[in-house]
């Protein structure tokens, strides 16, 4: 039996698919079809959000927010899954991008702590980058505290 030989014109056959890939192709399809996103966090706690719609209060005048949703809690660093330091959570596409209207100014989402792709298979490669995001939550070096004021103790 002869072994076969590839011209540079003759493409070679693509690697056979994983289990692992076809899983998140089949999510990537599912989730373009259904207007979902994946959203990223690398909150220790992961975070749970829900919307808010704003109500005339008791006495008349003043507005209140009021929950115009359920619940969706966002994995985070904590989850018995992770890539790259992410929790991944699927999310309606439409939830999401309300959700952020009404929490513009939200320090994790300004700093990149919590993020979107839209699918699995764009998310897991992009944990590996916004994983190493500073949430705040990171231990002190005893030695070098890095807060304004503090210094370290002296030995007696």
């Amino acid at each position: 039996m002869q072994a076969q030989t590839h011209s540079p014109t003759t493409p070679k056959a693509p690697p056979p698919r994983s289990e692992h890939t076809a899983t998140l192709v089949k999510d990537a399809e599912s989730a373009r079809a259904h207007n979902r996103v994946t959203i990223g966090c690398n909150l220790p706690h992961g975070l749970v959000i829900r919307l808010y719609a704003p109500e005339l209060g008791e006495d008349g005048k003043t507005t209140v927010m009021k929950p115009a949703s359920e619940e969706v809690k966002l994995n985070g660093a904590n989850s018995s899954k992770i890539i790259g330091g992410c929790g991944l959570t699927e999310v309606d596409a439409d939830f999401w991008e309300e959700w952020k209207k009404q929490v513009r100014d939200f320090a994790p989402l300004k700093r990149g702590n919590l993020w979107e792709q839209p699918d699995m298979a764009h998310a897991a490669s992009a944990a590996l980058e916004f994983g190493a995001i500073p949430t705040g939550a990171e231990r002190l070096d005893p030695d070098k505290p890095k807060i304004k004021g503090v210094k370290t103790a002296e030995k007696d």
